[in-house]
């Protein structure tokens, strides 16, 4: 099919079919639209060859499968003429062809030619306004819905609902990016951050935030499609926690007196609330990327009081003002008492005391992701941690936790299925542990947040919390045998973590490195 725009659009002269009536003439010129779009899309390819005679046998195809009816009636008694019209307007097309102003797709519909645009990828190479337009142009593409005539193809759906989260994982990288941007004052200065420019990029950030928010809503309301709900996946939640750190980063970067109203009357708290609803990991997680690894280290270790030092860039780039963040993440209540007590009526987010009376099955949201627990497995890494433990030893406990109390030592266990069906376990508790480990540097990080802002009892408060968290097998086997951290109790190790020195916490690190080539 050729691509012809409007402007190159010309009368040939040759006469051409009248329509019956000015309905059939606008469903006509609808479909010669649509077609010409797609062959003009740059996800056509080469394979897109339309000629009039395939045109032609598809608009009788799309006639016949029409809902019965007055319309489908005039259609089938006109055509002739209506294929030759759709041919025309396809392949000699005419300005009157085109969409017209106040028509969708016109040159008045904003929208529309800014979906059609293709994503650009060189965030390096962009200046300022050019981020916030592609990110502008990339949540436009995201919202948009499934065309009316599919909804009640659930094939249809569930491909859209696909297509619609990786639009939003497109819209999430560049909001990344645009963010970044902003946060850099060399590129950024403060000066350069007009009313108008903040006001645009606050509610731009808001936008993409509600409609995050509603895609995490599908897979947790318990009334969504089954079906379309499981087409929010991992990605969709994993944007939802970006989202979250690009709020509070804009904010933060934003001067305080000129921020927007919806940036002072919200924090990183409420949005987490919105944003991750009762399981806090992913943002846990995403969060820890940006702590360092040795976080904590000087500001939790050797008792006394601490060191008068800077209340910016205390845990990385995170002073304390971003005590907030790590809060969100953490899921800790006392931020908004009327907000809290609304949202947890309404099911979205519980929210956790930092000093809660018991540890085991307090009210708060998750925050490490769902694990099986083994308690053979479990027994076994016991069993093979024992100093006194032999290689015959080791291999008897796994292989008894395995095969039950019936296996017999001598046996073949060359057992091929069992092979299969450990390998998704192993990286499970890799991803348990790996998730445990940020889990203490974020907590360790708003614990050194506390202590460079005076408060060196909230900080004291933050390491016991984290006993809500019991130290994972694989940490526990780990973990030098010393007397330098007790292992007796998974809670009580977790609080010693939070509040190791440099030395136990390099232990940390090093018990990561043993459980992987363990497993």
């Amino acid at each position: 099919m050729p691509r012809t725009d409007q402007k190159s659009a010309a009368n040939d002269g040759k006469k051409r079919p009248a329509a019956p009536d000015e309905e059939s003439h606008r469903f006509v010129k609808r479909i010669a639209q649509h077609l010409r779009e797609a062959a003009e899309s740059p996800n056509t390819g080469e394979d897109f060859a339309w000629d009039e005679a395939r045109v032609a046998n598809a608009f009788d195809d799309a006639v016949e499968n029409m809902p019965p009816g007055a319309v489908r009636d005039t259609f089938k008694a006109h055509l002739d003429v209506l294929r030759e019209l759709t041919v025309e307007m396809c392949f000699r097309p005419r300005a009157e062809d085109f969409p017209g102003v106040g028509e969708p797709g016109g040159p008045d519909d904003f929208e529309f030619h800014e979906r059609k645009k293709p994503y650009r990828e060189d965030f390096g190479n962009m200046s300022m306004a050019e981020l916030a337009e592609e990110t502008e142009r990339r949540l436009l593409k995201a919202r948009i819905e499934i065309p009316v005539q599919y909804r009640g193809d659930t094939k249809e759906v569930l491909n859209w609902e696909k297509g619609k989260e990786a639009r939003l994982e497109k819209c999430v990288d560049a909001a990344w990016a645009t963010t970044e941007r902003w946060c850099d004052k060399t590129k950024t200065p403060d000066d350069s951050k007009t009313p108008e420019i903040i006001e645009e990029l606050s509610a731009l950030m808001e936008r993409i935030a509600t409609h995050t928010a509603s895609r995490v809503r599908l897979a947790t309301d318990p009334d969504a499609d089954k079906e379309v709900a499981k087409r929010v996946t991992e990605a969709t939640h994993a944007c939802a926690a970006k989202v979250v750190l690009i709020r509070h980063k804009f904010r933060r970067a934003t001067p305080k007196e000129r921020r927007p109203s919806r940036d002072r009357a919200r924090t990183a708290c409420h949005d987490a609330a919105q944003l991750c609803g009762d399981t806090r990991w992913r943002l846990v997680f995403q969060l820890a990327k940006e702590i360092p690894e040795d976080v904590g280290s000087e500001a939790t270790g050797g008792g006394g009081e601490p060191k008068k030092k800077s209340r910016r860039n205390v845990v990385g780039k995170f002073g304390c003002n971003d005590q907030v963040l790590f809060d969100a993440a953490l899921g800790l209540a006392g931020f908004d008492k009327e907000f809290e007590t609304k949202v947890a009526a309404e099911g979205i987010s519980t929210f956790a005391e930092v000093n809660a009376a018991r540890v085991n099955d307090a009210i708060g949201p998750a925050l490490l992701p769902p694990f099986v627990f083994d308690p053979a497995l479990a027994a076994a890494d016991v069993e093979a941690g024992r100093p006194d433990a032999t290689l015959t030893d080791i291999c008897m406990a796994y292989e008894k936790a395995l095969r039950g109390n019936d296996w017999d030592f001598m046996e073949d266990s060359d057992d091929e299925n069992a092979a299969k069906a450990g390998g998704n376990e192993d990286e499970d508790e890799m991803n348990h542990l790996d998730h445990y480990i940020a889990l203490l540097r974020v907590i360790r990080g708003a614990a050194a947040l506390r202590r460079a802002d005076g408060n060196l009892r909230g900080a004291e408060d933050l390491c016991r919390f984290a006993a809500r968290a019991p130290a994972p097998s694989l940490m526990l086997m780990n973990l030098p045998d010393d007397g330098s951290v007790q292992v007796a109790d998974a809670r009580a190790t977790s609080v010693e973590l939070a509040a190791a020195g440099a030395q136990l916490w390099a232990a940390v690190k090093a018990a990561r490195g043993a459980a992987e080539k363990l497993l």
